[in-house]
């Protein structure tokens, strides 16, 4: 197999992920009752890990992708270069679509939808 089918399963693989990140918003708790924990649960994995990953991989206190990273290497970036850990699949996503979303802003929107994945885990659990 060859690097361009493991940058497109990468690539593909993300959607889900993102997905499921934000469909979880819209499932009522009376199908659902344990959703705001699993989503809180959910959501405390993924940025947990990027964030360590940040730290470890780029010394950076920032959410970085491990799935990203490996992407972005197969795309011939150096590990070092700001396209790897600058790099978000949200807004390469949207800008595929020929819908371009700023990096700063899928990272506000990714912020704002953690912090009330949180509030609803503490404030209505």
């Amino acid at each position: 197999m060859n690097k361009d089918f493991w940058i497109k399963f990468l690539y593909v693989t993300h959607i889900p992920v993102t997905i499921f990140w934000f469909a979880l918003f819209v499932v009522p708790t009376s199908i659902w009752p344990y959703r705001m924990d699993f989503q809180f649960w959910y959501a405390l994995w993924l940025v947990g890990g990027q964030v360590t990953w940040g730290v470890l991989m780029f010394r950076k206190l920032q959410s970085i992708c491990p799935m990203t990273t490996v992407m972005q290497l197969l795309r011939g970036y150096d590990l070092k270069d700001k396209r790897n850990y600058e790099h978000g699949f949200i807004a390469e996503f949207f800008e595929d679509m020929r819908f371009p979303i700023s990096r700063k802003g899928t990272s506000i929107l990714l912020n704002v939808s953690f912090v009330i994945i949180v509030l609803q885990y503490f404030f209505l659990v």
